[in-house]
């Protein structure tokens, strides 16, 4: 298997993952088909790298070992399906779930996963005791919450937007050279706000 073919594999294991992370709000969400729209515009990807070369208080390049002084002691962990990958899982607050997705190989950090499954005013503030608990940043913090437009205001045009049946919008942008994309999750049950982000690494 050639790395552009693994690649291409891990990429879309880590969607599949990323759309079939259940909510307890939302239980039927996985299940249903996602007609997409796919554009890419390389004048709006450039900022993939420009806000998300950094996330949850790690970069691009960075490796296993740091996680424990960035994110604390993990609360459980397994290998991905494929065994390529093993997943750290954070639940220090039960209703803001993060995952770190670290190469079995490499050692390298290639997905951060973070949702807050919470409604209205629970929302607020499980995402400031999060930024708390985690020293998210402002940046990192300022994605949720917004609607899908505000993203794309902010974003550009979307390199994939997809709506499934029961209204969950996925919005993805990926950089130009194809080593770093980031989805958006927007739950209609959440008042049609960003409640999840997954920040994907890929390395040549």
């Amino acid at each position: 298997m050639n790395e552009t073919t693994t690649k291409i594999i891990i990429f879309f294991i880590t969607i599949s993952s990323f759309f079939g992370c259940t909510s307890t709000v939302l239980p039927d969400q996985v299940n249903e088909p996602l007609p997409s729209t796919t554009e890419i515009d390389t004048n709006s990807v450039d900022k993939v790298s420009e806000n998300f070369s950094q996330f949850l208080g790690f970069k691009y390049g960075d490796m296993e070992d740091l996680l424990t002084s960035r994110l604390g002691n993990f609360t459980s962990g397994n290998y991905s399906a494929d065994s390529s990958s093993f997943i750290y899982y954070y639940k220090k607050q039960d209703r803001v779930p993060i995952e770190v997705w670290v190469n079995s190989k490499t050692k390298k950090i290639s997905t951060l996963f973070i949702e807050i499954l919470s409604l209205n005013e629970l929302f607020k503030e499980d995402l400031e005791s999060a930024r708390t608990t985690y020293k998210i940043n402002d940046l990192d913090a300022s994605w949720f919450g917004l609607t899908a437009d505000e993203i794309k205001e902010k974003m550009g045009k979307p390199s994939e937007e997809a709506m499934s049946n029961q209204d969950v919008h996925l919005l993805t942008y990926d950089s130009p050279d194809f080593l770093q994309a980031v989805s958006f999750k927007i739950y209609k049950t959440q008042g049609n706000i960003c409640s999840s982000v997954s920040v994907n690494w890929f390395y040549k």
